[in-house]
């Protein structure tokens, strides 16, 4: 498997990787996108399956981490302890099946049917750019960690990601991305 930075959802079996920076809104969008009825894989790594004919990850369904800043928009983590994790920042986590109440459906693989940038910024229309192809391979190997033999085989393998439709999303609330992404369905 090659590790990719990225959040997952679907819906119809359809699924999407949610890429960007730290801080772009990942694990936010997935859980509002669980919470809205979507169906949540992962929210800020995934693991592309090698030798699958078709871009497929697994992820950590079973949990979802957040910035501090969420508890703003999501009641439930109101009361939730503030921990830092091992990169050092301090973060939320939550195991989805805590959250029953929410009846958030979760499954650990999904086939990869488009990928979208998030671009969120305060005067964002709420928009889909379509990207031209072989972008998520590009900005994907770039975020490589591995050297070597190792890093050959990881870009070989991104490669199946070079004809997934890739897209960068600009919005700027949870709401306006929402109904963009539903137009890929």
């Amino acid at each position: 498997m090659t590790d990719i930075h990225a959040a997952c959802i679907s819906k119809n079996g359809k699924g999407i990787l949610l890429c960007g920076n730290s801080g772009a809104g990942k694990s936010t969008l997935a859980y509002a996108c669980a919470r809205a009825g979507w169906v949540y894989t992962s929210d800020d790594t995934c693991y592309l399956i090698n030798d699958s004919d078709h871009p497929r990850v697994i992820g950590h369904s079973h949990r979802a981490r957040f910035r501090p800043e969420a508890k703003a928009l999501f009641p439930e983590l109101e009361n939730r302890d503030v921990t830092p994790r091992m990169e050092g920042k301090p973060s939320i986590e939550v195991q989805i099946a805590e959250l029953h109440d929410l009846n958030i459906s979760t499954k650990p693989e999904v086939k990869v049917h488009s990928i979208v940038y998030l671009n969120r910024y305060p005067l964002a229309n709420g928009k889909l750019v379509t990207l031209p192809a072989g972008t998520a391979t590009l900005r994907t190997c770039q975020e490589l960690f591995s050297a070597g033999e190792i890093r050959e085989k990881h870009e070989k393998i991104l490669q199946t990601l070079s004809d997934v439709p890739t897209y960068e999303l600009h919005y700027r609330n949870l709401h306006d991305a929402i109904q963009k992404l539903d137009l890929l369905m």
